[in-house]
């Protein structure tokens, strides 16, 4: 789901237009570049995770197999959540949307008064379980993104290690080093530049005027909400405590926005993450555009395994 990936685009790519004019040293990409690898980059995330997640009901399948009613104990939460492009983008397209929570919030009062039956295990009845499930230590391997830092890892033990070597047909390595060079490192310098530094300093002033003080970047003013959410707790939670944070989260919402338009702040860093992100992957061209499709041909593997109802030996 792109759905606000051109707009985006043209208004950080007119951002950058302008920068330009003022700040010749700044090597900006072509936009048209940028569009392309920032579509790209969306797509493999995605297909990403939407084959997590297919190999992830394939592991509940595995242990469920092996005689443990994992499904109880929500051991694999979300499976049901469909992955989208501000998930991908959730540290860059920061303002929040009218009508939706932030992100991260629970509302555990509407889950009733049930409680997860995994906090009821002894810790050897949990060990035992995680071991079925990864394999346990020694089992985790990983390959370094090669640029921007960080590492992929992948279970290759326990039922996540025989379903990798099934819906990847042994070659659960190849398919994570495509990976990591289709999507880059975890980090980068992108937000220490100086037009997001000085914008996000506009933000926060914006947000004291408003009220909320001691706010340094977006993620703050999401943290609060999430904390005052997980504050109400789960159970018979009185209506008027519920009312009082929908006030709440509402009210820093309206000034979020108005804050984030006043400076542009999402444009200017959509502007700064791209033109860094593009740069890193500009050397795997090939992986950037291969990947998602080895990523669809393993995900309909996995669907086809998930219709059949039955694991095949590894």
């Amino acid at each position: 789901m792109r759905s606000k990936l051109i707009p985006m685009i043209a208004a950080a790519s007119l951002l950058g237009a302008c920068a330009s004019d003022t700040d010749e040293s700044s090597p900006d990409l072509d936009s048209d570049v940028v569009e392309q690898y920032m579509a790209q980059y969306i797509d493999n995330n995605i297909a990403y995770e939407e084959l997590r997640a297919a190999k992830e009901r394939l592991e509940q399948m595995c242990m469920e197999d092996l005689g443990y009613d994992i499904g109880a104990y929500n051991f694999y939460g979300g499976l049901s959540e469909e992955t989208t492009d501000r998930d991908v983008m959730r540290y860059v397209w920061t303002k929040p949307i009218f009508g939706e929570d932030y992100p991260m919030v629970q509302r555990r009062w509407e889950d009733g008064d049930s409680h997860n039956p995994w906090d009821l295990l002894s810790d050897e009845e949990r060990d035992e379980i995680w071991e079925a499930a990864y394999g346990g230590s020694g089992h985790t391997e990983e390959v370094e993104f090669p640029a921007g830092g960080g590492v992929a890892q992948w279970s290759s033990g326990g039922c996540a290690g025989q379903v990798n070597d099934i819906v990847h047909e042994g070659e659960i390595r190849d398919y994570m080093v495509l990976y990591a060079q289709a999507v880059g490192g975890h980090f980068g310098t992108w937000d220490t530049q100086d037009d997001v530094v000085a914008a996000r300093a506009d933000w926060s002033n914006c947000m004291e005027e408003h009220g909320y003080p001691e706010l340094e970047q977006p993620r703050d003013a999401a943290s609060l909400v999430m904390s005052e959410a997980m504050m109400l707790g789960g159970g018979d939670v009185p209506q008027e405590a519920i009312e009082e944070f929908e006030r709440y989260q509402r009210d820093m919402k309206t000034a979020d926005i108005e804050c984030h338009d006043r400076y542009d702040l999402e444009e200017v860093q959509t502007e700064a993450y791209w033109q860094e992100r593009t740069a890193m992957l500009l050397d795997y061209e090939v992986a950037v555009f291969a990947f998602a499709d080895e990523a669809q041909e393993a995900l309909e593997r996995a669907q086809d395994i998930l219709a059949s109802g039955e694991l095949p030996a590894s």
